[in-house]
């Protein structure tokens, strides 16, 4: 927007006239209301669904203890991790609430995955931390020695030539 001042001269003025930037306060108000109400519909939604997850969880493994991992830290910034998941057990119930409805659908299939993880291979274990080598890789091996079948026995002569060698 261009105006001019007392010498006549235009200038660049930045931003919005009163009335339009009113009107894009309000409008940004009203979305964030509207976030707001879908997030806490969301959390409502998906609380009895990660109640029974937590519950699994703990009644599958209820020494389980959760680890220093992005994924848990994420959803409990607040927490002493490592911690066993039964202290934890209140924090997890509430923590979806701070989340968005799509970060609340990724934690809920966070907490499934893992339950079934859990119940059918009894272990969540990511492997080892990247840089740390655990098993050797199978180029690491030496190779197998070559197996080298006798093709014909030796005749009298052959052992005398390689008797002079």
């Amino acid at each position: 927007m261009w105006e001019r001042d007392r010498r006549g001269r235009a200038r660049q003025i930045r931003g919005l006239p009163d009335a339009a930037q009113a009107a894009m306060n309000r409008r940004r108000e009203t979305q964030a209301k509207a976030a707001a109400t879908r997030q806490r519909a969301a959390a409502a939604a998906n609380a009895p669904r990660i109640e029974r997850a937590v519950d699994s969880l703990i009644i599958i493994r209820g020494d389980y203890v959760a680890p220093e991992h992005p994924m848990w830290r994420e959803a409990l910034p607040n927490a002493l991790l490592p911690c066993p998941l039964v202290e934890l057990r209140p924090m997890l119930l509430d923590a979806h609430h701070a989340m968005d409805p799509h970060r609340q659908r990724q934690w809920l299939h966070a907490l499934e995955t893992m339950c079934l993880v859990l119940r059918y291979c009894g272990s969540v274990d990511r492997g080892t931390p990247p840089g740390e080598r655990g098993i050797p890789l199978p180029l690491d091996r030496p190779p197998a020695p070559a197996h080298v079948p006798d093709l014909a026995p030796m005749d009298p002569d052959d052992d005398a030539a390689l008797e002079g060698l």
